[in-house]
């Protein structure tokens, strides 16, 4: 007999009919218990909830009236008019990404707020569209996950998808601040800031490693001419920025001020091709806010960009410096780390100026107020 407590009327029918009959024998007693048995088991296991599930482009809500999966998924190809040949194919999955199974399935439905369940087939899992659909159902989760300081740490952990999909960053980052935005830098920099930047440089104290950025800037219309241990033309105007807007202070416990130069390795990290990204994963000794690590035969020649956080690898969907830069400017919103300290009033003018996010309501230096008000008029 179930544990369950059974209905009274059952429990009444139950005691006056548990006594074997004469005429029949013991046979009617067994298929009663049985019966009763079964029936106090339905009741056990008897629900009436409703779930909201994404399929595709439609997004529903689907009744649960059996706590099991295989019963749940009947439901939901009702619902959403799957063909049955495709049932075999179907995998459902949490808020966090995570497929749910039969043996958790019943768990999950006790949970208070379980969000948007994301139904697949089979055949599309690994498809890069089916997973940015399903990254895109469990944003306003993962905003909320990285909005705590207990788990955000953990974020690359609990959404791995990160790592091997590209254009994940961009679609988050869309969602927070709309595509207008999304889209400032890469339309704003190289037409109105870039040679901005380099002419306000040239008015900079003179040094040797100043003067291979700017001739790096100017390079991509000075018929090719670079030297290979520098930047490639668009990385180098990024880092002049940084010479314009120089590293901030880094307080108290770690007394004096990084030189433009040294804060360059903040922003990129050159990987020559042939070493693996793993092993430079390996030598990090310390976690540091996002950086580019970006891979090729030459400084100049990059056929590779990475975001490294928190000693992994998130490969960037841009092939070219600007993009890429703007894929790192992005994480740190998308992943809720804070700028680096060294970085953070270049990043404060990129925002502000270029993106135009929380213009008036973010402090500034006057180094960041000035270099604004020179370069907009």
């Amino acid at each position: 007999m179930c544990s369950a407590q059974i209905e009274p009327q059952i429990l009444e029918l139950l005691c006056t009919f548990s006594r074997p009959s004469r005429e029949e024998g013991t046979i009617s007693n067994v298929s009663l218990v049985f019966e009763v048995n079964r029936h106090c088991c339905y009741l056990r296991k008897s629900i009436n909830m409703l779930l909201k599930v994404k399929f595709k482009t439609q997004q529903q809500f689907v009744r649960v009236t059996e706590p099991t999966l295989n019963s749940f998924l009947n439901n939901a190809f009702l619902k959403f008019g799957v063909r049955e040949a495709l049932y075999h194919m179907a995998k459902l999955f949490y808020e966090t990404g995570t497929e749910l199974d039969e043996d958790v399935f019943e768990e999950v439905l006790k949970q208070p707020n379980i969000g948007v369940l994301l139904l697949v087939l089979d055949g599309d899992a690994q498809d890069e569209s089916a997973i940015k659909q399903k990254m895109q159902v469990t944003f306003q989760y993962r905003q909320r996950f990285i909005q705590d300081p207990e788990k955000c740490v953990d974020v690359l952990t609990e959404f791995p998808r990160f790592k091997d999909v590209k254009g994940l960053i961009e679609q988050d980052f869309t969602q927070l601040f709309g595509s207008v935005i999304s889209a400032k830098f890469l339309e704003r920099w190289p037409t109105a800031f870039k040679h901005k930047i380099v002419s306000q440089s040239k008015c900079l104290h003179p040094s040797p490693d100043l003067q291979e950025l700017i001739d790096a800037a100017e390079s991509a219309v000075n018929d090719g001419i670079g030297n290979d241990a520098v930047w490639d033309h668009d990385l180098a105007g990024i880092l002049l920025l940084l010479r314009l807007i120089p590293p901030a202070a880094q307080g108290r416990k770690r007394p004096g001020k990084m030189s433009a130069f040294q804060a360059e390795k903040q922003v990129a990290v050159f990987l020559k091709t042939g070493n693996g990204v793993q092993e430079h994963l390996e030598t990090i000794q310390d976690i540091k806010q996002p950086y580019l690590l970006v891979v090729g035969p030459k400084k100049n020649t990059i056929q590779a960009y990475y975001i490294i956080l928190d000693k992994q690898a998130i490969p960037c969907i841009s092939t070219s410096a600007v993009g890429a830069f703007d894929e790192l400017f992005k994480s740190n919103f998308v992943f809720g780390t804070s700028y680096n300290k060294v970085l953070h009033n270049m990043y404060i003018f990129i925002q502000t100026t270029i993106y135009e996010i929380d213009i008036g309501q973010v402090k500034e230096t006057p180094r960041v107020s000035e270099l604004r008000a020179r370069l907009l008029n």
